[in-house]
């Protein structure tokens, strides 16, 4: 073999080489994109944690019942609170379904909660529409349904921040609130959660409020 071809052996082979080497590389970038895009279209949700001041305004429960916002709030060792209407074709029942599987994974966890389904809509939402919701939900006893003055509903969505654009009812975003034993701050998740995730992060808050040297791992 002369050397001309010894060196167009040993280039062809160093080629080889390189560009396996390229494709490995690009074959592991791809594989990163991917996970990278796969992990952000799973974060469905976001948290952050807030004081919020509840307003004592007076809303009526699917049974026609007067209460105080505040009071009944606080009279539960925890408290999940959402914003539903019935006449809503979006993301509402998505809500009123997930609040109703929810409660299969929080009463092994907590037997002391109560879940809060606030209308959107109280001009349309009497308590025997909210009642019929909940009876098409299948909500149980732990998911409540509340309604009553506009001004009353606004005031409480004020509170909270969490007034949809423009005061149009279909421009309501998702949002879950959570108050978790006798803690003044509540969890916010803004976007879409399953009833598996509600119960992980209410399980999460419960540990931290009982061992708060657990938030600093």
């Amino acid at each position: 073999m002369n050397t001309f071809t010894s060196t167009i052996k040993i280039l062809a082979w160093v080629l080889v080489v390189l560009l396996h080497t390229a494709n490995e590389g690009f074959a592991a970038e791809t594989a990163d994109n991917r996970q990278n895009t796969t992990a952000k279209k799973h974060q469905s949700y976001v948290r952050s944690s807030h004081v919020y001041q509840v307003p004592e305004v007076t809303l009526t429960t699917a049974h026609g019942d007067q209460v105080n916002v505040a009071e009944l709030f606080a009279a539960q060792e925890s408290t999940i609170v959402s914003f539903v209407f019935t006449s809503c074709a979006g993301v509402c029942p998505m809500i009123s379904a997930t609040m109703a599987s929810a409660t299969k994974g929080l009463d092994p966890i907590d037997p002391d909660y109560a879940i809060y389904l606030v209308s959107l809509d109280p001009e349309y939402d009497t308590p025997e529409r909210l009642s019929s919701y909940a009876e098409r939900f299948e909500t149980g006893s732990k998911v409540h349904f509340l309604t009553g003055e506009v001004e009353a509903i606004r005031e409480l969505l004020q509170a909270v921040d969490s007034v949809y654009e423009g005061g149009n009812k279909m421009n309501h975003q998702p949002i879950t609130l959570m108050r978790v034993g006798d803690s003044e701050q509540w969890l916010r998740f803004d976007g879409m959660m399953t009833g598996k995730a509600i119960a992980t992060e209410y399980e999460r808050a419960k540990d931290l409020s009982q061992h708060p040297s657990m938030a600093s791992r």
